[in-house]
């Protein structure tokens, strides 16, 4: 992980959480284009997208994260709710792909854990 990238991400957070929706949005991107191996900049920038109404921004977002393949627990994660964003939005095929994928995920974690 890149250093400081934790308070980073806290930042951008805290601006969400502020309301200052606007301010986070320019805020996760340059993050992104800052910290460009680090998926969870990425994601965070998915998930205020998709709250904002910006879907084909979200799932680019989302699809960039994961291309960075990013540990099990997060790519489920963002496996999830890009399926369910892709539903949302009317494409369902496609929604219906990646949830099989999050769920294979799972349960290759399961099995891993397992040991």
């Amino acid at each position: 992980m890149t250093p400081g990238f934790d308070l980073l991400l806290a930042h951008g957070r805290a601006l969400i959480a502020a309301g200052r929706d606007d301010d986070a949005l320019t805020y996760f991107r340059a993050l992104e284009r800052q910290c460009p191996r680090e998926p969870l900049g990425a994601i965070e920038l998915a998930r205020l997208c998709a709250r904002l109404g910006r879907n084909d921004d979200a799932i680019a977002a989302y699809e960039r994260a994961l291309a960075l393949d990013p540990a099990p627990e997060v790519a489920i994660a963002a496996l999830a709710e890009l399926a369910e964003l892709l539903a949302a939005t009317g494409r369902e095929d496609e929604a219906v792909a990646i949830r099989a994928e999050a769920q294979r995920r799972a349960a290759e974690r399961d099995e891993a854990e397992r040991g």
